[in-house]
């Protein structure tokens, strides 16, 4: 039995690391706008603001929404995670933005 649990550990951590580059990969591709104040300026109530503001953020929407399927999720800073709060719940995504809020409890980060 100890053996199988340091392969399952291993491919763990294999899956991981993956997931761990692949999100670095997103961010360094700076797929949303490095200043978080232009966005945060935005009025999301305006369709066309809302829409800018929905297209920088997209992509980390995306991976947000695939890590959480794997029970995981990740925090780029307080600002962005309450702008992409706000813009999943004005989407109508309510039910990614509970999945996250529950991840973020029990701490499930990509590292």
């Amino acid at each position: 039995v100890l053996p199988r649990k340091k392969t399952d550990n291993l491919l763990e951590k294999i899956v991981k690391k993956d997931y761990n580059n692949e999100l670095e990969g997103i961010l360094e591709k700076k797929y949303f706008d490095e200043n978080v104040d232009s966005l945060l300026a935005l009025d999301l109530d305006d369709e066309k603001q809302f829409n800018e503001v929905y297209k920088e953020l997209k992509p980390v929407i995306s991976a947000l929404n695939k890590y959480s399927k794997m029970g995981m999720t990740f925090s780029i800073n307080p600002e962005t995670d309450d702008l992409i709060e706000k813009v999943l719940i004005l989407k109508g995504n309510k039910k990614l933005v509970n999945k996250l809020n529950q991840l973020k409890e029990k701490e499930y980060f990509v590292e």
